[in-house]
């Protein structure tokens, strides 16, 4: 189990984010303070067909819209599945959910559809977490578990947690297979960038990184993309969606300006950062700071 940490501060606002890779499935957890997500404003991206996303949130609040439905809101602790088209892939007017707290505490977790023990997609709406559920997730946020190993034995306690609930079917012993060790010199490479949340790095720094061709780097990093369901199905687009997702992110925070949010996330101008945002069809930065950043 390849596992990571990263953080990163701005004034008021926070963000601690740690990640999960398992063949099948990758999982996140999330800390912020002074940010909010919206998944109506999420880049898009391609992840394989059976894909659905998991959301357990510990603690902060959660909005479900479905279409021609008022709102529904929810408190922690709860969890809900999100279809492909509805979180990953949004296509058109799907339903979509917010989420806020300070702090927020919330684990995603992207899996198959035939791990899935419940009918996936937001109409089914949010579920309490029952009192063994909730205990799993708080382990995965405790502090005291800063060691790699503990850090894996609590991931795979949440797995055990959720098959005995009936909700999902995840791997909860080591893999050892070869597709693992192929691409190891890839994750080794990923630590830093993660861990500064660097979301402008480029193929031939992380081939730098790895020790490897350039060749090989993009044939490795596009076989990691499906074998983890990370989003993108190569490194130009894996990182394009994770620069996006930030920035997003990012224009919650009171504290940054436009331009803050432009620099943070590596583009040079809030021009660029703009036109990408129009690249993936998504509204203005402006327009989503302004949506993220209004009371409920």
């Amino acid at each position: 189990m390849y596992v990571a940490e990263s953080r990163w501060s701005r004034g008021e606002s926070s963000l601690e984010a740690g990640l999960y890779l398992v063949p099948g499935a990758r999982l996140q957890t999330i800390v912020s303070r002074g940010l909010s997500m919206d998944a109506r404003f999420l880049a898009a991206a391609e992840t394989p067909a059976d894909t659905v996303n998991l959301f357990l949130l510990h603690e902060g609040s959660v909005g479900l819209e479905l279409p021609d439905s008022a709102t529904v809101a929810g408190c922690a602790p709860c969890w809900w599945v999100a279809s492909r088209d509805e979180f990953e892939l949004r296509r058109g007017p799907a339903a979509s959910f917010s989420l806020r707290g300070e702090p927020r505490r919330s684990v995603e977790i992207c899996l198959a559809v035939d791990r899935l023990h419940v009918p996936p997609g937001l109409r089914h709406g949010l579920r309490a977490s029952s009192p063994a559920l909730t205990a799993s997730v708080a382990a995965l946020f405790d502090r005291a578990s800063s060691h790699r190993a503990q850090r894996v034995d609590r991931c795979r306690d949440l797995f055990r947690a959720l098959s005995a609930a009936g909700i999902c079917t995840l791997p909860t012993e080591p893999d050892e297979g070869a597709h693992e060790r192929s691409i190891q010199r890839i994750l080794d490479s990923f630590d830093p960038l993660y861990q500064r949340h660097q979301t402008s790095a480029y193929a031939q720094l992380l081939a730098g990184l790895a020790g490897m061709s350039l060749r090989q780097t993009t044939r490795d990093v596009a076989a990691m993309t499906q074998l983890f369901r990370l989003p993108g199905n190569n490194l130009r687009e894996l990182l394009r969606v994770l620069r996006l997702r930030r920035a997003t992110m990012l224009l919650s925070a009171p504290g940054l300006s436009l331009e803050d949010v432009a620099s943070e996330i590596g583009y040079g101008s809030l021009t660029a950062l703009g036109r990408a945002f129009r690249d993936a069809g998504l509204p203005p930065p402006r327009d989503v700071r302004v949506a993220l950043q209004s009371p409920v």
